[in-house]
């Protein structure tokens, strides 16, 4: 897996933007080539490996009159550039919205990508890289044993360049590392998965210690607290006060982020930025219409971006980003972010925690973009009552994405990076914990 531009991408975006000029059409071409390699592991034991590459070549054209079309196809060659060109012109519909989206995203564009980094040896992947993520898994099956657990590692790269009407020509290599983890928990009696991935400009600058540090932190957690009793669907939480663990919170976000909750957000004192920063877990420079994506504020109290989110949430499942969290902050950081408990004690002695209930991980959890309702089903429940923090059994919580987003309270501890969806790299950072008040509203 050698990193070299693929040179036809420069052919195609030229073939259809003089195609474009001759038409009188506005145009933009976003090509991407990706080659990776996925190997398997089970119980401690190599299982498979594969290989593959992945082209895409996306053609926008827009027309005098504001008409838009658009056309994707996975057919790299010239003829079938021809062929996107002249459907996306064919079937070119007026879209006021997608305008819209074209005009934020001009308007909140980059004007250049982070150098190359200068190597003095081909760019291909470390032959050790595979090694370290067996070992890796033979350590992680000897957490969870007996259980087997599953471990499936990919590491792919990424070709990307897009090129528009106005002479814009953009071309980035990333190299991206993804590994998921399954295993069998017989305490909920449901599949655990852990994800976690890396990017990188070079083959040579990705880790496997940064790719598995956090699920291991993750898995320790899961070790020192075991689930109790099984949750019971007709019972629900009752406290309006809750502490949420990073994982809740991070499911809650870019759910509400998909959803469109942060369109046109309530009153809050959350600020939530898009930062597609190179070295990312889930950088990606170029949005697919063509512009080069730039770190934004896209919901506060003050401000919100609908065009820009609407631009980014259509294409979150062919490119991914960062999004931030940022809370007034309501305790100091103490040794041990990681103990409930102690975010509890810290938080009372300021006063801001009488009783309060405790969500750390996610056992389920259901939501409906259309109302914005949804339905969370912790991995483990706390109760703090009376300077003590005793373990509960999961009961679900009910509410809409508007009643969190207005009763985000404030962070406790460093921010944390999470993985909200496994098998999609997008990344949110969140407070280690977070206080809010949840209205209950219909169930979802």
């Amino acid at each position: 897996m050698n990193a070299r531009l693929n040179p036809g991408a420069k052919q195609l975006i030229d073939t259809v933007l003089k195609l474009a000029d001759a038409f009188g059409l506005t145009a933009s071409v976003y090509t991407t080539a990706a080659a990776s390699r996925t190997v398997c592991w089970r119980q401690g034991s190599f299982v498979s490996r594969r290989s593959s590459v992945h082209t895409s070549l996306t053609v926008s054209v827009v027309t005098s009159a504001g008409a838009i079309g658009r056309v994707t196809t996975d057919d790299w060659s010239i003829a079938a550039a021809v062929r996107a060109f002249h459907l996306a012109r064919k079937e070119a519909v007026h879209n006021p919205l997608f305008l819209a989206q074209l005009s934020r995203l001009n308007a909140r564009e980059a004007r250049a990508l982070p150098p190359a980094p200068a190597l003095d040896r081909p760019d291909k992947l470390p032959a050790p890289f595979f090694r370290e993520v067996e070992r890796y898994h033979r350590q992680l099956q000897r957490l969870v044993a007996p259980q087997q657990v599953g471990t499936t590692c990919t590491v792919r790269c990424e070709q990307i360049a897009a090129g528009r009407s106005d002479g814009s020509l953009h071309q980035a290599t990333i190299w991206r590392a993804e590994c998921l983890d399954e295993w069998h928990d017989p305490h909920s009696f449901s599949t655990r998965r852990l994800f976690a991935c890396f990017s990188a400009p070079a083959a040579a600058l990705l880790s496997v210690e940064q790719l598995t540090a956090p699920s291991l932190r993750k898995l320790r957690f899961l070790k020192r607290h075991k689930s109790v009793a099984a949750a019971d669907w007709r019972q629900s939480l009752s406290e309006p006060q809750l502490l949420l663990d990073s994982e809740v919170t991070a499911a809650l976000l870019f759910a509400a982020f998909l959803s469109g909750t942060i369109d046109e957000p309530p009153p809050t004192a959350a600020v939530i930025s898009l930062e597609p920063s190179e070295g990312i877990p889930g950088y990606h420079p170029l949005h697919p219409y063509g512009y080069l994506l730039a770190p934004a504020i896209i919901c506060s109290a003050r401000r919100s971006d609908p065009s820009y989110v609407q631009a980014l949430r259509n294409q979150s499942n062919r490119i991914s980003s960062h999004l931030s969290l940022r809370l007034p902050r309501l305790a100091n950081e103490a040794r041990d972010d990681a103990n409930p408990a102690e975010v509890c004690r810290r938080l009372a002695v300021r006063g801001l925690a009488g009783e309060l209930s405790v969500l750390a991980g996610i056992n389920r959890f259901h939501y409906d973009a259309d109302s914005g309702l949804f339905a969370l089903l912790p991995q483990f429940v706390f109760r703090w009552r009376q300077g003590r923090l005793t373990q509960q059994a999961p009961c679900w919580l009910y509410s809409s994405f508007a009643s969190w987003l207005s009763g985000c309270l404030g962070g406790a501890g460093p921010a944390v990076l999470e993985w909200p969806q496994p098998g999609l790299p997008w990344t949110v950072s969140v407070p280690q914990y977070t206080l809010t008040q949840v209205k209950e509203d219909a169930h979802a």
